[in-house]
């Protein structure tokens, strides 16, 4: 074959790629489900939204705080996922926002607010521009065709980082437990400074909190309970039975909101009866809608403050994202892609970044909800992120009487079922030397830096223990997250 012959076959694709209508309809996947929407799939979408809504309003101010960042930022990180992923996402189940993991991991890549406070956070400026830059790669990969490259991570580390993690936020959430106060940077020093603190602790405090988990683990039962029992309903059964059971899981399902409000409802009638002081509350949150503008390029150090997250975050984000993709996909019949997937995930993150977000991926346990809710298409997200902003437009006053002890509660019980205890003994089972065993296991679960798997042989900064691969089979744990 002559170079000319080459050179014409190749502008030929290069025509078909940039301008074939089947290549921009996989790339806006709205264009092939919405000329199918029919109205009576309506009502399935709003109440998902609503019940996702009302999900992620105490769970973006929680991760907030695991991200070290004022918690509006969470609400500004939760509302552009869902409108994004409408356009450039394939999966209706899926919904996009702030996470436990990714929350973690934006803690650690940002330039710490130097107020001499205890619990000082990080300048928000560089946990926008790691979404700018992470959607950006993102965006790459997924036209580069990159998403094959999460095939071959190593099965087992997920586990190991999905459970650190867990540890890690869950321990970090005690003091606040408590009601007492310090300042650790490592996993280690966090149990070291809950003994030494222990007798400084807030009864108050620690009476709400452990009460809030009490009231989520009863509403998480709740939820379980109504769940079997509407699937055990047939068409003959009594409509005021569907009503009730509906009802009781609709309760269970909002457990993260019904918490908060009734803590905060408490914190209220203290402060309106001047028992100001016994409950440490989250303060000021910053009202209103956040402004439409670029990230700031001109803040100094980006890349001193950035470093190997840019390339870190993106990816396990988008290993979160496709692992609940693929695992909703199998359940529900339908099929997703992981390069667009990447796409999509990409458009989030940037064009979150342009209403101060922080990175965001497919959340497991919302999308969970979402599912069970019987979301009908993506359309669905569009809900979640309008009653996002109608509560950063006329709620926020409202978070200021929000206990600190129930958003720990919120994180700490969220986190539990992150822990994957099961796969240890199943890996003790099967040790040989071509698979990470139990002590691989444990090294991605106990040290500072990830050496378990050779594709990520690079430098993890203290508390951030490794990855794993969608292809594992860990897609039932997850959604039990929820």
């Amino acid at each position: 074959m002559s170079s000319d012959q080459v050179q014409t076959k190749l502008k030929k694709a290069a025509w078909e790629y940039c301008f074939s209508v089947d290549v921009w309809k996989d790339r806006f996947p709205f264009t092939r489900w919405l000329p199918k929407y029919r109205p009576n799939k309506i009502l399935n979408d709003i109440i998902a939204g609503l019940t996702v809504g009302l999900t992620v309003l105490p769970q973006a101010l929680a991760y907030a705080n695991i991200a070290k960042l004022p918690l509006v930022y969470g609400l500004y990180s939760a509302f552009v996922g869902s409108f994004m992923y409408c356009i450039f996402g394939m999966s209706k189940d899926i919904t996009v926002g702030p996470t436990a993991i990714m929350s973690l991991l934006v803690a650690d890549y940002g330039k710490p607010l130097d107020d001499g406070s205890e619990d000082a956070l990080n300048d928000p400026t560089y946990a926008v521009l790691l979404a700018f830059f992470c959607g950006i790669i993102q965006i790459g990969m997924g036209i580069l065709h990159l998403g094959f490259v999460t095939n071959y991570i190593s099965s087992v580390v997920i586990s190991g980082f999905t459970s650190a993690s867990a540890l890690t936020i869950g321990f970090g959430q005690i003091k606040n437990i408590l009601g007492i106060r310090f300042h650790s940077e490592v996993f280690t020093l966090d149990l070291y400074n809950i003994f030494k603190h222990i007798g400084e602790t807030k009864w108050a405090d620690c009476t709400l909190g452990i009460c809030c988990i009490v009231t989520l683990v009863a509403l998480r039962m709740v939820k379980n309970k109504s769940q079997n029992s509407l699937n055990q309903l047939n068409s003959s059964s009594p409509w005021q039975r569907r009503v009730i059971w509906k009802t009781l899981w609709i309760i269970g399902t909002g457990r993260n909101a019904i918490v908060v409000i009734i803590a905060s409802g408490v914190v209220y009638a203290l402060i309106s009866n001047d028992y100001d002081g016994y409950i440490t509350i989250t303060g000021n949150v910053t009202s209103g809608l956040p402004p439409f503008q670029l990230p700031d390029f001109q803040a100094p150090g980006i890349l001193t403050y950035l470093r190997v997250g840019l390339i870190i975050v993106p990816l396990i984000g988008f290993l979160e994202n496709i692992a609940i993709a693929k695992g909703f996909a199998r359940q529900n019949g339908y099929r997703v892609e992981s390069n667009q997937e990447l796409i999509a995930l990409g458009f989030c993150n940037m064009g979150g970044s342009f209403v101060s977000s922080y990175p965001t991926t497919g959340s497991f346990s919302r999308s969970a909800i979402n599912s069970q809710s019987s979301v009908a298409s993506p359309l669905g997200g569009l809900v979640t992120g309008s009653l996002v902003l109608l509560a950063l437009a006329f709620l926020t006053p409202a978070f200021y009487y929000i206990p600190k002890a129930a958003l720990a509660a919120v994180i700490i019980f969220s986190v539990f079922f992150m822990l994957d205890y099961q796969i240890v003994g199943h890996l003790w089972k099967i040790r040989t030397i071509g698979q990470s065993t139990p002590s691989c296991y444990n090294c991605a679960l106990h040290r500072s830096y990830c050496q378990a798997s050779p594709i990520l042989n690079f430098h993890i900064p203290e508390k951030r223990m490794g990855i794993a691969d969608i292809n594992c089979n860990i897609f039932p744990v997850l959604t039990s997250w929820c």
